[in-house]
């Protein structure tokens, strides 16, 4: 289950436990373009949400990979106390809406 901080902080949990599970993440160039190809986390509409989006510069084929590429995502995050849905978007594209998952019960 998430720590308090990771439930106050929930972008930068989740980029965290991405990182932690070997998954890349997108960069951009310091004109801001994209460089390379990986997820991307913003802040969900929803206080306490995060939105992860695979990303990648133009022509490289991140949107042809992004529903493979979240679904890795999503177990990733599971063991890490999170519930990630995938959700297709605007034009299509696909992305997670992740969020700490709700205790079950006494421990």
């Amino acid at each position: 289950m998430p720590a308090d901080w990771e439930r106050r902080q929930p972008v930068r949990a989740v980029a965290l436990a991405l990182e932690s599970g070997g998954i890349t993440p997108s960069s951009v160039d310091a004109a801001g373009a994209r460089a390379s190809t990986g997820y991307r986390v913003r802040a969900g509409e929803r206080p306490g949400t995060a939105v992860v989006e695979w990303l990648g510069p133009p022509g490289s084929g991140a949107a042809r990979e992004e529903a493979e590429t979240l679904g890795a995502c999503v177990p990733v995050l599971a063991r890490l106390g999170w519930d990630a849905l995938l959700y297709k978007g605007p034009r299509g594209r696909r992305f997670l809406e992740v969020e700490p998952t709700e205790p079950t019960g006494p421990a």
